[in-house]
């Protein structure tokens, strides 16, 4: 793997770039957006032996505000582009080059020294505001926008005709993710939301949409006086502990579990997660109206209401969620966790008892939700020093490195620790032959998908625990955007600061290509098993990273144990950009404070 950071005149005096994205197809052709007003159209060029490079083609030009989000459509036949003036903008390749401007014919030195021509062919008009996300639906007949108004609106491409409008968030929207499997929506917000919906087209052409769940709490039960109250508190229920919602006749019920978690000695890593054993994300669930709870006027017990996902006191514009390639997982970005942290004590003279001493400190993560349960989370993956910005899945389905039996991670109860910031354990990873264990999630293929942060780049997949790469000092300001290549073998990143990055990796290195994919059908719930919960806390190791002449990490990615974790840190090169650091950091052992890896959800 080798990461370089593109030091060219991306956009206008260095301006933020707020989006990228590549062209579906075999042409290496991306589109990135900016505070210039401008969409800007590249090509990576590959080669074997060195890093790729990046050619100019065209400049895209009629907004007349700040271009938040530029997306191609499925077929890569067209390019959406939206910003600030409100607009979604449509444009097409053309074939020969005489055919230049479409609603405006201003041009320039940058128009003129163009290698191809973009038209703007369709303007969709409708939103009142600033545009911060779209996306394509599957078939690429219908885009969804994110607005700062906290509405959701859905173009029908053909006629620019707005045909559905969504207005459950409560503050700005700034992300949106379609299904592939072309069944869901998914919008999340800076009001700490993320909305759900289910949609049918009847042959009328009116768009129905269903409001599936809504994720944004949990509810923490109050230990204090725990035991005394939990016979009541499964009995009995308030008016606080149910949200009814009518939708389509149906009865929609949502009930907080209030379950007493249990600590056994030898199981310790269930109590490591406080939120796995007594967790229930509000959602809508079809419930019979004979088994809903009555109400009742005893007095309820205390509850401690905890927030999913960061409020709006974070530095970012966009919340970039985003479904797996078969429709299969969501993950959503910039979530928040409440961890224990454990001080165990061993007392010698009564050996069977553990005193616990349990505090609580925020983690920043991602929320995995399956497919055929919305309404809760059922996986998340902490260990971010900063919140999570984006989430992209490679669309390129690889085999399993591991036989069906993998290697299971094992802890050592003996040698805990106790950190000011976090709990931290040491782990210890054996292939037992008597073990029937499975992968993360039980797929006869994985999916590698990739997590920006304000300052760091994590690239996990769907077989193991711990993240395969970690790549942190490449910009010197916040990530906005990330896209894979259609090979799946690049990922170019867009930052404020104005420069790209990519992080290119050998033909194959990654893995071998899982070519029996067939795709799902939208009434296949049962795309992803939840996984059981488990051990959740996975030692990652830091492997010796060379340094070359042009300031460029080459990386040996690690596949021969679920231990192993590649970390980059980049070292910026001089010029337009100020240098910070002149070092590369070379970790050539374990580092005392480990990241957490990903931590799975008992199910209720």
């Amino acid at each position: 793997m080798k990461v370089k950071t593109f030091q060219i005149h991306w956009h206008k005096d260095t301006l933020p770039i707020f989006s990228i994205h590549f062209q579906p197809g075999e042409a290496g052709r991306f589109a990135t957006a900016g505070m210039d007003y401008k969409v800007m159209m590249w090509k990576l060029v590959k080669n074997q032996t060195e890093l790729p490079q990046v050619i100019f083609l065209s400049t895209l030009k009629h907004h007349t505000a700040p271009v938040n989000v530029t997306r191609f459509s499925p077929k890569g036949e067209l390019l959406a582009s939206a910003g600030d003036d409100g607009i979604i903008c449509l444009w097409k390749l053309m074939e020969n080059k005489d055919s230049k401007k479409s609603f405006a014919d201003d041009s320039d030195d940058e128009t003129s020294e163009d290698s191809e021509t973009w038209k703007a062919i369709s303007l969709l008009r409708g939103s009142p505001c600033e545009i911060i996300d779209i996306a394509w639906s599957p078939d690429g007949e219908y885009i969804v926008a994110a607005c700062m108004d906290g509405g959701s609106r859905i173009w029908r491409v053909k006629d620019a005709k707005c045909v559905c409008v969504l207005m459950d968030h409560v503050r700005n929207v700034q992300g949106v993710a379609w299904d592939p499997l072309g069944e869901y929506i998914a919008t999340q917000g800076n009001d700490r939301n993320v909305h759900i919906y289910s949609y049918n087209i009847h042959s009328n052409g009116i768009f129905e949409m269903t409001h599936v769940s809504k994720n944004f709490k949990v509810e923490i039960p109050n230990k204090k006086n725990q035991k005394s109250s939990v016979k009541e508190d499964n009995t009995t229920k308030t008016d606080d502990d149910l949200t009814k919602h009518n939708c389509n006749g149906d009865n929609h019920t949502t009930v907080l579990a209030n379950s007493e978690p249990k600590i056994a000695a030898n199981d310790i890593s269930n109590d490591i997660n406080p939120i796995s054993n007594a967790i229930e994300c509000s959602g809508n669930i079809k419930t019979d109206p004979s088994q809903v709870p009555t109400t009742s006027s005893t007095p309820k017990q205390s509850k401690k209401i905890f927030r999913l996902y960061c409020d709006e006191m974070i530095n970012t514009f966009f919340r970039r969620l985003d479904f797996t390639p078969d429709g299969g997982l969501l993950l959503t970005p910039a979530g928040q966790y409440r961890n224990s942290m454990i001080d165990i004590i061993n007392d010698q003279n009564e050996k069977d008892e553990i005193n616990l001493k349990v505090e609580t400190a925020i983690l920043n993560t991602v929320y995995l939700f399956a497919r055929n349960r919305l309404n809760k989370p059922i996986a998340f993956l902490p260990g971010h020093k900063k919140p999570s910005i984006v989430v992209k899945c490679n669309h390129i389905f690889y085999k399993l490195r591991f036989p069906r039996k993998t290697l299971q991670p094992q802890i050592d109860t003996t040698a805990l620790q106790t950190s000011s910031n976090y709990f931290m354990a040491d782990n210890s990873y054996s292939d037992k032959s008597s073990s029937n264990t499975s992968p993360l999630f039980d797929l006869p293929y994985r999916i590698i998908y990739a997590v920006a942060t304000q300052d760091s780049v994590f690239i996990y997949d769907t077989e193991q625990y711990a993240p395969l790469v970690i790549a942190t000092n490449l910009h010197f300001a916040t990530f906005s955007d990330m896209s894979w290549s259609p090979d799946g073998n690049s990922l170019m990143l867009a930052s404020h600061d104005g420069y790209c990055s990519v992080m290119a990796f050998r033909e194959g290195e990654l893995g071998e290509q899982y070519t029996d994919y067939v795709p799902m059908s939208r009434d296949n719930k049962s795309i992803v098993d939840i996984p059981q919960a488990s051990l959740t806390d996975a030692t990652l190791t830091n492997s010796n990273v060379r340094q070359n002449n042009d300031h460029v990490n080459h990386v040996q990615l690690i596949q021969k144990s679920v231990s192993e974790t590649v970390t980059v840190t980049v070292s910026m090169d001089t010029g337009s950009m100020q240098q910070k650091s002149n070092d590369i950091t070379q970790n050539q052992h374990v580092q005392k404070k480990r990241r957490i890896a990903p931590k799975l959800i008992q199910q209720l």
